[in-house]
């Protein structure tokens, strides 16, 4: 679990997200769907899977994709937070 804090997934994430490579995004939010879905993160792998089975859709529109992708983001930040805060970090 603590190897969750130091994951580069949401930095290449962001980087896909910026440059609308879509693929790319795909392959990050599929790689955090299983991560997450294998230690019980209920709520990142449940949007984890909303974006991914949108993208696999043959039509994409931008402002959905960057919708699912800050709830993606906020809701990856807000694990993090709780690891760290679990861990005595916080």
């Amino acid at each position: 679990m603590l190897s969750f804090l130091e994951d580069t997934i949401l930095t290449r994430a962001e980087a896909a997200m910026q440059s609308k490579d879509y693929a790319a995004l795909f392959e990050c939010a599929h790689e955090l769907k299983g991560a997450c879905g294998n230690v019980d993160m209920f709520e990142l792998f449940e949007i984890t899977t909303k974006m991914v089975d949108y993208l696999r859709q043959a039509q994409i529109e931008d402002i959905i994709v960057e919708q699912y992708f800050q709830k993606m983001k906020q809701t990856y930040l807000r694990t993090q937070e709780g690891i760290r805060l679990a861990n005595g970090e916080g």
